[in-house]
């Protein structure tokens, strides 16, 4: 079946090919084999067309003759002699010059034939996304309580013997955990002298297994496990932070998990998935395919797959909150500029909030609709956490805060680790 968004020749360097940008030119993974579009700091600047379908049939890959082309120029002519002589000599008549008819005959006949899996192999392995992150962040595999099965993680372990504070960082939605979108949580690490842990929690939200699923849970709990039996962690410090299907996923930890956390911060994240679907399909981005993939169909299809969509959305978990200290953060531009509309935060931060501080239904809608902030509510916010993303609503009860800030679907990572670094477990979670 084709795999293909609104994106355009960008083809992720790591299986199945997903392409990873949304409707809005969100590219949420923007460490990306792309020809023909620039990425700064996640965002698509430059409309084109992709060149061809990405196909999929169960564990192997067919590429249509454009990208095919595409990818052998883009792979075989960096890749060694024997691979761009491979790529070339598709059509010998090019090569007579050689004097070598046997040879460029031999290569047809042999080495066409290995061409695909060798362009498979080339294009899914890529380059190796650890690379591009910080000295001292490996790769690792760790055993999950949820199937008993191996899953991998990014890690990093600072050099230092004490018990040090952990973050666990939650990969995007249409990503897994090589997503060079998190890169500043590592670096974050490496220079205050944290452990880091980015799980896969099952990988892109598309599929059962993944998408807040109690295997997610009991993945990233496992993680934390067995980070803490590698090195020394302060179990007093202990973090987690996503950001928009990351940020959905930990509002649910939040709630699914409370005393684990010292403290979860939370970007432009999903707090409701039978909204975000109606939304989705309104707008006609291609998550609400995710999310009937995900929990067995539409909303209201039958009472199990209801109940799919309760379980998996953290609304359900923050009603009479007893968590960690949470930061909810949403930039106010996100559902026009981006794909998640900021009502998600605010209804968030209201299920948790005390009754008298709760944000006004009105004002969720009018700012949700409109992109601007009531006049009743503005008030002058000065926070250089957030540097250039000034904030332009907050709202505070008990151990929750949420920011709206001037942004989009994004994350600022100053704000999202000066705060975390505050947080300490309470004496109520021990």
């Amino acid at each position: 079946m084709p795999i293909r968004a609104n994106c355009s020749l960008c083809i992720q360097s790591r299986p199945n090919f997903s392409h990873n940008c949304d409707d809005g030119g969100n590219c949420w993974n923007y460490k990306l084999v792309c020809g023909l579009r620039k990425h700064v700091n996640g965002d698509c600047e430059q409309k084109v067309t992709c060149p061809g379908t990405i196909f999929q049939q169960g564990n192997v890959v067919r590429l249509s003759a454009s990208p095919y082309r595409w990818i052998r120029q883009r792979y075989l002519f960096q890749a060694s002699p024997l691979l761009r002589t491979t790529a070339l000599v598709e059509n010998p008549s090019r090569y007579r010059n050689v004097g070598n008819i046997f040879y460029c005959f031999l290569l047809v006949t042999v080495m066409k034939k290995t061409t695909w899996f060798l362009l498979a192999v080339l294009a899914v392995s890529g380059a190796k996304a650890v690379d591009d992150w910080p000295d001292g962040v490996r790769e690792i595999r760790y055993p999950s309580s949820a199937d008993q099965s191996n899953q991998p993680a990014l890690f990093y372990s600072p050099d230092a013997k004490k018990a040090s504070p952990l973050l666990v960082g939650l990969h995007t939605w249409s990503s897994d955990y090589k997503n060079g979108y998190d890169i500043p949580h590592a670096k974050w690490c490496v220079e205050q002298g944290w452990a880091f842990i980015h799980p896969n929690f099952r990988g892109p939200n598309r599929r059962p297994e993944a998408c807040g699923s109690e295997m997610v849970i009991k993945d990233i709990a496992s993680a934390v496990e067995w980070a803490a039996k590698e090195r020394p962690v302060d179990h007093e410090r202990i973090y987690l932070v996503g950001t928009s299907g990351g940020g959905h996923a930990a509002l649910l930890l939040a709630g699914r998990l409370p005393d684990l956390w010292a403290g979860v911060s939370t970007w432009v994240g999903i707090s409701d998935l039978a909204a975000w679907h109606r939304e989705c399909k309104k707008t006609n981005r291609k998550y609400w395919r995710d999310i009937e993939a995900s929990c067995g169909g539409p909303p209201g299809k039958s009472a199990a797959i209801d109940r799919e969509y309760r379980q998996r959305s953290p609304l359900t978990w923050l009603k009479d909150y007893r968590g960690p200290a949470i930061d909810i953060n949403a930039g106010i531009r996100d559902g026009h500029a981006g794909s998640v509309p900021i009502s998600h935060s605010l209804l968030a931060f209201n299920q948790i909030a005390e009754k008298k501080d709760h944000i006004a239904a009105t004002d969720i809608l009018a700012m949700t609709k409109t992109a601007r902030i009531p006049e009743h509510l503005r008030r002058e916010i000065k926070d250089p956490a957030y540097e250039n993303k000034h904030p332009l609503f907050r709202a505070i009860s008990k151990n929750a805060r949420v920011t709206i800030f001037d942004g989009g679907h994004e994350f600022v990572p100053t704000a999202a680790f000066s705060w975390l670094a505050k947080q300490r477990r309470s004496v109520l979670q021990r």
